[in-house]
């Protein structure tokens, strides 16, 4: 039985504001230059229209900052009040596994004055412990309620996605605009928007209680938006998707119309995928596609390069920002390289914290996946997968708007300790 309690509801409305706290407003959006105005002048709100030497096609507003902060004083003040300081935790080796890797990775951030690092660790942390010393009853709800939160927020994503896309393909014809454009919709990141994407569309495959029809509906619109995107991740994560919809549902009734439905969203993605190949093949210029891919292939090797200098350690957390920007500056070749991430999670865990560090994100993976399959939980288990999947193209741990939302839904899955409140 659900337990929605005070306690539970602070948690989760903490993760929806943490999940929902980027926009990106295209620059040619005239119409939209009063809402750009009003949001540069809003206080600690982080305005980017730049990477690197790269002007971006879209100003991101980000309220990340002043959202961690509040998310770190809420969780706390929620479990100063609720008095649970004390509980026996539930999930052990999952989140003792996060607690080391944090530790490693934070202490490593503070001693190299990386503050923004450092509360996203202590924001994840403190969601872990949060949700950790929840009731069965407690995780319950939580975990129904972030699979609507998901749903909700995925197809909002992908209707702003369209719209974005619309306003920056003018003036562009036929695939290279899906290259050229790259709307990002709620994430200030094309392949976050597409990894959610991805997401909401597992989620929508596997709701029971949804008419075939608004999956049908919402499964192509999550289809179209992800294709324009412009990022090539969202085709095997949206196979991945629905493969794993149908693996899960096999019980379930509908079975022939599931089938259907992802035998079209997979030929349909790799139709889009060959036509791209091709259309890049044929153009044979230095293409924006091209550039991305020998930018990310050097971006790689650097990451491997500082691993092979700093085994044991790494070279610090967030520092290859820094070791990229020093490449640069010794060498003058650009080639794609922007000095954020080497667009590898598990590249960057190895290079900024090395083999200890890697070690115990291993381990902490490892465990996630073992408890999610013992306890059967399919929804968690699978958007974790996709989740993993995106990081080989993404660090997408750091990115605490989806991070989070992540790790809350694993550790509501989790086993809980207790049933229920008044058994305490």
């Amino acid at each position: 039985m659900e337990e929605k309690t005070h306690y539970s509801q602070v948690v989760l409305v903490t993760i929806a504001f943490l999940f929902c706290c980027t926009i990106s407003i295209p620059t040619q959006a005239e119409s939209l230059e009063p809402l750009r105005s009003f949001l540069a002048s809003l206080p600690l709100v982080s305005a980017t229209d730049a990477v690197g030497a790269a002007t971006l096609t879209q100003v991101r507003y980000s309220f990340l900052t002043v959202f961690l902060v509040l998310a770190a004083g809420t969780l706390t003040l929620n479990l100063l009040l609720s008095h649970r300081i004390g509980w026996r935790l539930g999930g052990t080796p999952p989140l003792v596994s996060l607690l080391l890797f944090a530790a490693v990775a934070a202490i490593s951030a503070v001693y190299f004055k990386n503050i923004a690092d450092t509360a996203k660790l202590f924001v994840y942390v403190e969601l872990a412990i949060s949700i950790a010393w929840m009731t069965a009853g407690e995780k319950r709800f939580l975990c129904r309620s972030l699979l609507k939160l998901l749903l909700t927020v995925g197809v909002l994503n992908a209707l702003v996605t369209v719209a974005q896309f619309l306003v920056l393909a003018q003036g562009s014809t036929g695939v290279r605009a899906l290259r050229m454009a790259r709307p990002d919709g709620l994430f200030g990141d094309s392949i976050l928007s597409a990894l959610v994407g991805a997401m909401t569309l597992f989620v929508v495959l596997n709701r029971a209680d949804m008419p075939w029809s608004r999956k049908i509906a919402l499964s192509l619109l999550l289809l179209v938006a992800g294709v324009l995107t412009g990022a090539r991740s969202f085709y095997y994560l949206a196979a991945g998707a629905c493969i794993l919809g149908v693996a899960f549902a096999l019980q379930g009734s509908g079975i022939k119309a599931i089938l259907c439905c992802a035998i079209c969203v997979i030929g349909i993605a790799a139709i889009v995928v060959m036509v791209d190949r091709i259309s890049d093949f044929e153009e044979s210029v230095s293409s924006v596609s091209s550039d991305v891919l020998s930018g990310r292939d050097l971006k790689a090797a650097l990451a491997l390069q500082e691993f092979d200098e700093h085994p044991v350690i790494g070279i610090g957390t967030g520092r290859y920002a820094h070791a990229e920007a020093a490449y640069y500056a010794e060498t003058m070749t650009k080639a794609g390289l922007n000095g954020t991430n080497p667009h590898n999670i598990y590249l960057q865990v190895l290079c900024e914290n090395g083999i200890v560090g890697f070690i115990l994100f291993a381990i902490f993976i490892g465990c996630t996946l073992w408890q999610l399959w013992r306890q059967r939980s399919w929804q968690a288990f699978s958007i974790f997968g996709l989740f993993l999947v995106s990081g080989m193209t993404l660090g997408v741990f750091y990115s605490a708007s989806v991070a989070s939302f992540v790790l809350a839904l694993i550790f509501a899955n989790l086993p809980a300790t207790v049933s229920s409140v008044s058994e305490r």
